[in-house]
């Protein structure tokens, strides 16, 4: 869960020994003093300098990890399906069946 949240937010700025993140509205809720302090461990341990966390509430313009992950895995699935698609021996079957593709079956490799 502490992850998933995380993914929401929005990185502001970066002083000495804060880091300030912003999530949208929908998400600060989700986050307590437990979520907050698992990241403020991981950013002290991966800093290797004691980091305190400040997450606000506000409109994210920028492109969350979350959202960043979705176009990513967006992008993927159209490219699988249109080498489907342009694929000779999909498109000879197809032919052959008078057969359709199921678009919705179509995963990426990864």
């Amino acid at each position: 869960m502490t992850r998933n949240i995380l993914m929401q937010c929005a990185f502001e700025t970066k002083t000495d020994r804060q880091i300030n993140l912003k999530v949208d509205p929908q998400y600060i809720d989700l986050l307590n003093a437990s979520h907050q302090n698992r990241i403020e461990q991981a950013l002290t341990e991966t800093l290797d300098v004691a980091v305190t966390l400040s997450v606000k509430a506000g409109a994210v313009d920028v492109e969350t990890p979350a959202a960043w992950n979705q176009r990513v895995n967006a992008e993927r699935l159209q490219e699988a399906q249109s080498a489907l698609e342009a694929d000779e021996n999909v498109r000879y079957w197809v032919r052959q069946f008078n057969a359709t593709l199921e678009v919705d079956s179509i995963k990426p490799i990864d």
